[in-house]
């Protein structure tokens, strides 16, 4: 899969540009918008699958908002990242469907989850080493991210706005795991994490 993208960024790419110096940056653009668009567009498809659409959206660009920051546990390579990505949007959606949370829970996930992200985000990993520069601002971004995401939380309880309030923790649930998990997995020698 990524050879296929990565030759249909090149002739993208290829197309727009004549600037040697310029037409890596431009691939890397093109493959990345690939892969975003193609991550995007099996989720919503997912969402649609399960007529849980709305949510779907909800919880997936809060989750893309937060997730660069907050980092945790990352495939090695982007197939096996989409492949785990719509897995675990599967996944979700499959909870969400069979486990008909009341909001007590909803608010227990919510707490708990920011508990996690901001003792743990952000994670780096093997692909993405975070020096103490990034990490500071990478950490305040993720708490700023979830401090304004919480109060959107309490303001879609006031207003019932259940879809909302859901996405939103299923989201930081989401997070919060892959914070757990790539605490787990780079708990080894050369990749530990520095406070």
């Amino acid at each position: 899969m990524e050879e296929a993208i990565d030759n249909i960024s090149e002739k993208i790419a290829g197309a727009i540009c004549n600037d040697s110096q310029e037409l890596e940056v431009i691939v890397y653009g093109v493959h990345q918008t690939i892969i975003m668009m193609m991550n995007f567009l099996l989720t919503m498809i997912s969402g649609i699958i399960w007529h849980e659409f709305l949510f779907m959206a909800i919880m997936f660009l809060y989750f893309s908002i937060l997730r660069p920051y907050a980092g945790g546990y990352h495939a090695k390579t982007e197939g096996k990242c989409l492949a785990l990505s719509i897995a675990l949007i599967n996944l979700v959606l499959f909870g969400k469907q069979y486990f008909r949370l009341c909001f007590p829970a909803y608010l227990v996930i919510c707490l708990a989850s920011i508990g996690v992200i901001f003792l743990c985000a952000p994670i780096g990993n093997p692909n993405k080493t975070l020096d103490m520069m990034e990490r500071r601002v990478y950490r305040r971004k993720s708490r700023i991210i979830v401090a304004i995401s919480s109060v959107i939380f309490i303001a879609a309880v006031i207003f019932k706005w259940q879809i909302l309030y859901e996405g939103i923790v299923w989201g930081m649930f989401v997070t919060a795991a892959l914070l757990i998990a790539g605490k787990i997995k780079y708990r080894v020698p050369g990749v530990i994490q520095k406070r």
